[in-house]
């Protein structure tokens, strides 16, 4: 194995930071890096779509951990306009689940993801993006706490979406 993909941005700390001092010896690309590079090659081409407001949240172990904050975005500025949220790249806040808060709270009643979620809502965005499985749980479970109406995707999904598949 010389390339992995992950689609998990825990997953991407782990085997970029712990797995080589266990002898993995390879090259790591969280999935939003490769679609962005398959965008910029040309390997894969988006039609044109409605430009609809999009958030991105920025998983803690892309960004705040491992300086990955642009090739997200890029990816998100072919298929809509990135409305950005107060806190965001290195100076996002956590969706809560990196430290296992699913299950808890912040300030005694209010959940982490809850408190994110309203800040993506509050962009007034029809969809909110992130790139990690965690971070896409605890948006989800937040906007529905919320009652709002943003769809709350992987980059992946997105791409997916507008490609047809």
């Amino acid at each position: 194995v010389h390339k992995l993909i992950t689609t998990c941005a825990h997953c991407f700390n782990a085997f970029t930071r712990y797995y080589p001092e266990l002898g993995g010896s390879w090259e790591v690309v969280p999935h939003a890096v490769l679609i962005d590079r398959l965008l910029a090659e040309g390997k894969l081409a988006i039609p044109d779509a409605e430009r609809e407001a999009i958030t991105f949240h920025d998983p803690c172990y892309l960004s705040r951990h491992n300086d990955v904050e642009d090739e997200a975005r890029s990816v998100l500025a072919r298929v809509g306009r990135v409305v950005e949220m107060p806190r965001n790249r290195k100076q996002s806040f956590c969706c809560g689940a990196g430290g296992g808060a699913y299950w808890g709270g912040e300030g005694g009643t209010a959940r982490i993801g809850d408190v994110r979620a309203a800040e993506a809502l509050a962009t007034g965005s029809t969809t909110i993006a992130t790139a990690c499985p965690f971070c896409l749980l605890m948006l989800t479970a937040g906007v529905g706490q919320q009652g709002g109406e943003a769809r709350v995707l992987d980059v992946a999904e997105i791409v997916a979406e507008k490609l047809g598949i």
